[in-house]
């Protein structure tokens, strides 16, 4: 994709410790499926995979994307493979360089959650904790399904439908050379180095690298870290019209706990005279072709 190219299509996710999932079969198997279908049998290369774990939304700018991550209490993150790990501080910008390029468009496999929105961008910078840019992959894989009710009301109703969305992506390179080195650099002279040393000793065909951003409280179930955290995102990228959110599988015991958890998108305009000068959503721009436009990009 030419570099000229820019996608407006974000995606967001969000995954607390403890939270309840329910298993999507074949969700979480992707991986290794699409691992030995895309693949060369050379020995010289290998599958990349690096997941997003935690509440992060995506923006695609021609073959870079930027992970946004928002300002949350007592909420902590890393970089980290099966050999080394590092913190990652807040109000820091990240890039992780050594990726290859894609040569085609990257494929979607159960994709998060579209949140429309324009550039600059401006609510993102501004709230954002840290960033991480790196190069788009040639496969986008939801990860962790949860199962939740989304509405455009202040409360979700009776009979909205249950939508199964992942809270996580995972993002994969193919044919990555063994000996790939790659690099996050950030903020006051940061750098990581990933090391795939476990793997290459046990000559495995995957590597993974997994950036994660989770809350410091053991369990959440009722969904309350969730709640907040999916409201600072659509407070990121305030267009995407969602109002209310509603976790299924709680316990009866996290009924009230629930309906004092709802939220409202709090970007608001005001307008008119009179009766007319009251506060109102930020409209959605058109009907969603600004996320699926034939010329927005292939994310």
């Amino acid at each position: 994709m030419a570099n000229s190219r820019r996608s407006f299509l974000k995606y967001c996710a969000v995954v607390p410790l403890g939270m309840s999932l329910r298993s999507m079969a074949g969700s979480e198997s992707n991986f290794l499926k699409v691992s030995r279908k895309n693949t060369t049998t050379s020995s010289d290369t290998v599958v990349l995979s690096i997941s997003f774990i935690g509440p992060l939304a995506s923006i695609v700018e021609g073959d870079d994307v930027t992970i946004y991550a928002p300002r949350l209490e007592k909420h902590v993150a890393s970089a980290e493979t099966n050999t080394n790990e590092v913190p990652l501080e807040g109000d820091a910008d990240y890039e992780l360089s050594g990726l290859p390029t894609a040569t085609g468009e990257s494929i979607k496999i159960f994709p998060p959650i579209p949140c429309n929105g324009q550039d600059p961008y401006t609510e993102a910078k501004r709230l954002r904790n840290f960033t991480v840019t790196l190069k788009r992959p040639d496969v986008l894989q939801g990860i962790r399904p949860v199962d939740v009710f989304l509405s455009n009301r202040s409360t979700v109703p009776a009979d909205a439908r249950m939508q199964t969305l992942p809270t996580g992506v995972r993002f994969i390179y193919r044919d990555v050379p063994r000996n790939i080195a790659l690099r996050l650099t950030g903020p006051n002279n940061f750098q990581f180095a990933p090391s795939f040393d476990l793997e290459e000793q046990a000559g495995t065909r995957q590597y993974e690298l997994i950036f994660r951003y989770r809350s410091l409280r053991s369990t959440d179930p009722c969904h309350q870290d969730a709640t907040a955290s999916f409201k600072k995102l659509l407070e990121m990228f305030p267009e995407s019209g969602i109002r209310s959110i509603k976790f299924a599988h709680n316990d009866p015991s996290c009924a009230m706990q629930a309906s004092q958890a709802k939220f409202h998108n709090t970007v608001l305009r005001t307008g008119g005279t009179g009766d007319q000068q009251r506060a109102r959503l930020l409209p959605v721009i058109g009907p969603g072709d600004d996320c699926q436009g034939t010329n927005m990009g292939s994310w």
